[in-house]
């Protein structure tokens, strides 16, 4: 396990899985940048997610693009990113920490997932860019 999540979680994803605030906490998540990345075209800016956040030793190459912060954490609440991409010749990763099942009720989880899957396969999206 320790090497599945050293391995992968660090060298693909861009950060291995350490902790998280609690099964019954839940995150509100924000953009990370006022900017934006194509991948949040139709998200809106502030959410809340019913996943629990986690804590990352996100590598610098990643780019955050969505940022979470605990709600009614179970252990010392640290805000951290929620959502990344990875860039690397060519390839394309993206990470996010919505997972929940209750997660795929929402709207804003199910189109942040087709836009992500559209940057990974560097597909147009609808409406242009």
């Amino acid at each position: 396990m320790v090497a599945w999540n050293e391995g992968f979680g660090r060298e693909v994803l861009g950060s291995p899985w350490i902790s998280h605030h609690g099964h019954t906490s839940t995150t509100d998540v924000t953009w990370f940048s006022d900017e934006g990345h194509p991948i949040l075209k139709g998200v809106p800016r502030d959410f809340r997610s019913p996943s629990w956040l986690y804590r990352y030793d996100l590598q610098p190459d990643c780019e955050p693009i969505l940022w979470g912060t605990p709600v009614d954490s179970e252990s010392e609440p640290t805000p951290s990113p929620f959502a990344w991409v990875r860039e690397g010749g060519d390839q394309r990763v993206v990470y996010t920490n919505m997972g929940h099942p209750r997660d795929f009720e929402l709207d804003v989880v199910r189109r942040f997932l087709i836009n992500a899957a559209r940057w990974c396969l560097d597909a147009p999206y609808p409406g242009g860019r």
